[in-house]
């Protein structure tokens, strides 16, 4: 039986890729739903991945995605059914496949085939087989608007959303964060260089990739310069306000992608490990065209739900999944929590040890110390009495030359001493 959503209260389905670690997967569609929430109060923001709950992964923090499964008519009709819109917002290019074909619901992303309006947010094309029709279509790259433009399709160019990444955390929270990943020996003392993918330096500190976006987040903010070669983890930094750098060859996908949001300085030149002073972290032009995109967006979706008849409905067994989805992620937070206890308890039983054997050590030390200091004293007392018999000895010995038989007797032991001599 479905479920109805509340009547006048639109929903809209946000496809992206949520259920992977990486930087871009773990943000856009968490900006896009922040971005539509935020401007139409009150909806229902479905997020949508191709294997959604069915296999979560530690770094999305929770996120009950619902799988996209296999475009079958029937899952078409049931996502149609579920939502006034579908805002596509995947990380990996359109054409591409970042899951090996393990994943049938990536088939969504290339021929949607939903029946209700689709738009596309802030996505890239690598290739464009068949048509594409949506009421708002916004590329992150020039590549993207020229590719489609040869099909007949008009895009707009919109700078990466993740540069609206600080809207989704309390930034407030960042420096206990660094305490505790310090706490924990996840990041060093002092000043250090972060990288968010290997071989970029050989001193840097990098990012595990199943850490949650808050911790990358207060990570970004704590280095005193961020390296990356991917374009989504350049404009997290750049939204964040951290001090970045984008290792890559000049004129790749990536740099097209920075260049949109980015001063030309924060995109390296050959062997360029640094960043001139006061060069901004992220085009401020660039939070107005993005907000702007949004704006449409939102404007394209609600008209959406007014051109709809009928209410909204999500199969029961849909609810239960995503209930069953976010029973597992607090068991997994829970988890998460038991090993980070884990790594700061294990550290303190060890001083708790080191402590009490120091104390143990101090104690012994102190008694020795007390047993030398009484032998000390003992000397001390045989010392004084040795001193005064030596004085009463001396003072007999005076008494004894004083008297008149040592006098009178001096002269013949004189004598007696020359004659023996």
């Amino acid at each position: 039986m479905p479920a109805p959503s509340t009547p006048g209260i639109g929903a809209v389905a946000i496809w992206s890729t949520t259920d992977l670690p990486g930087w871009g997967d773990q943000v856009l569609g968490r900006v896009v739903e922040q971005a539509l929430t935020s401007r139409l109060p009150g909806w229902r923001a479905t997020q949508f991945a191709p294997l959604g709950w069915s296999r979560p992964t530690r770094a999305d923090g929770g996120i009950a995605a619902e799988p996209l499964g296999t475009p079958t008519p029937t899952r078409i009709a049931d996502i149609t059914a579920s939502a006034d819109a579908s805002v596509l917002a995947p990380a990996a290019p359109m054409g591409t496949d970042p899951y090996d074909g393990e994943a049938p619901g990536v088939r969504f992303f290339d021929t949607p085939g939903v029946g209700h309006p689709i738009a596309y947010s802030g996505v890239r094309f690598t290739r464009c087989d068949g048509p594409v029709t949506a009421e708002v279509i916004a590329v992150r790259d020039q590549s993207s608007r020229e590719l489609l433009r040869a099909k007949g399709v008009d895009a707009e160019v919109v700078p990466h959303p993740a540069i609206a990444v600080a809207a989704l955390v309390d930034p407030g929270t960042f420096a206990e964060r660094l305490v505790q990943l310090r706490t924990l020996g996840l990041l060093p003392e002092g000043d250090y260089t972060l990288a968010t993918s290997p071989g970029l330096a050989a001193d840097a500190v990098e990012v595990p990739g199943d850490w949650v976006l808050e911790d990358r987040l207060a990570a970004l903010v704590g280095a005193s310069l961020v390296l990356t070669a991917d374009e989504h983890a350049a404009a997290v930094a750049a939204g964040i306000g951290a001090n970045w750098l984008l290792v890559t060859d000049p004129g790749s996908p990536d740099a097209a992608v920075a260049a949109e949001f980015a001063p030309p300085a924060r995109i390296a030149t050959t062997g360029q490990r640094t960043v001139p002073e006061d060069t901004p972290t992220c085009d401020p032009a660039a939070h107005d065209r993005l907000a702007a995109h949004f704006d449409h967006l939102a404007a394209a979706v609600e008209a959406a739900r007014a051109n709809r008849d009928g209410e909204l409905h999500r199969r029961l067994s849909a609810l239960a999944g995503e209930n069953a989805a976010v029973r597992t992620a607090h068991w997994r937070l829970r988890q998460r929590m038991l090993v980070e206890r884990r790594r700061v308890t294990e550290p303190y039983a060890t001083a708790v040890r080191d402590l009490a054997d120091s104390r143990a050590t101090v104690a012994e030390r102190d008694a020795t110390i007390a047993a030398q200091q009484a032998h000390i004293a003992e000397l001390e007392r045989t010392n004084a009495d040795l001193v005064a018999r030596l004085a009463a000895a001396e003072r007999e010995l005076t008494a004894w030359q004083d008297t008149k038989l040592v006098r009178w007797s001096e002269p013949l032991r004189r004598a007696y001493g020359k004659a023996r001599g």
